[in-house]
C-alpha cells in the first residue's frame, strides 16, 4: 500500500464472536492508518454476528483515517451492520456502487 492510498480489505467466510478480538487487533494495525480511505469488500462474507459488527464499528471509530466504503455485502450482513449502528446514516448498501460509512 502506498502512503495515502486506499486500503482494500477482503472479508470472506463467517465472522463470529470468537473472531472479534483478532479482528480489532488486525484493523488497529498502524499501517492501515496510512491510507486515506478503507475499502471493505464483503462479497465473500457469508455471516457476520453482532459482536463482530460492533468490533468493526469500534475499529472504524478508533483507527479509520477517512471514509470506509463497503462493497458487495449480503442482506444479512448489511442488516447486522445496521443493527450495530453503522447504517444509521443510510450509508451501507449491498449494491455494487461504493458508499461511504460515516465515522
Amino acid at each position: 500500500m502506498a502512503e495515502g492510498g486506499c486500503t482494500w480489505l477482503v472479508f470472506t467466510g463467517s465472522l463470529a464472536a470468537g473472531d472479534a478480538l483478532e479482528l480489532e487487533r488486525q484493523l488497529g494495525d498502524h499501517r492501515l492508518a496510512q491510507a486515506h480511505a478503507w475499502l471493505w469488500d464483503m462479497t465473500g462474507l457469508i455471516d457476520l454476528d453482532l459482536i463482530c459488527a460492533h468490533a468493526l464499528l469500534r475499529a472504524i471509530r478508533r483507527a479509520a483515517p477517512g471514509p470506509v466504503r463497503i462493497r458487495g455485502a449480503r442482506r444479512t450482513v448489511v442488516r447486522t451492520l445496521r443493527r450495530a449502528g453503522m447504517g444509521a446514516a443510510d450509508a451501507i448498501h449491498d449494491d455494487r456502487p461504493l458508499r461511504t460509512v460515516d465515522q
